[in-house]
């Protein structure tokens, strides 16, 4: 089984793993299917809710550690990435909690990115699309698994 993510007529869409909130180091696999490159597929671990978040958000130029705290946006890292690169249009895509506050972003089972971020360890996982053009955010998540954290 696979669900699709859209924006409908907006320009984001999100969905979240319900009864998963006291979850603590861990990690998502998931293959993801983009159409459009210009879609942003960001994997969240932990959310806390829609003010606490941190997740990886990849796009075709980049994977960009993003962190809401408090209701505050902020970059915490950034390395190059694209769809390209992974073969086609589907994706392995991972997000791990690892450590001490460390969050890495994995495609293809490669690391791209490791930093540490400030904020809960606890929450449960989320996946999200954007893309700048109303209703062209789309992904269709063909699997998706939690995994147990590297310490």
């Amino acid at each position: 089984p696979s669900v699709t993510i859209t924006s409908g007529k907006g320009t984001s869409a999100a969905i979240y793993l319900d009864g998963t909130r006291q979850l603590t180091k861990y990690g998502v696999d998931a293959e993801v299917e983009v159409e459009d490159p210009k879609t942003v597929v960001k994997l969240i671990a932990p959310y806390v809710d829609g003010h606490n978040y941190i997740g990886c958000n990849f796009n075709n130029n980049s994977v960009r550690v993003e962190q809401l705290q408090a209701g505050k946006r902020k970059t915490v890292g950034q390395e190059a990435f694209s769809y390209d690169s992974t073969g086609g249009k589907r994706t392995k895509l991972s997000i791990r909690m690892e450590g001490d506050k460390m969050i890495s972003c994995y495609s293809g089972g490669q690391r791209v990115i490791s930093v540490r971020y400030e904020g809960e360890e606890y929450g449960g996982p989320a996946v999200s699309v954007w893309n700048e053009q109303i209703g062209a955010a789309k992904a269709t998540i063909t699997h998706f698994a939690l995994t147990e954290a590297i310490e």
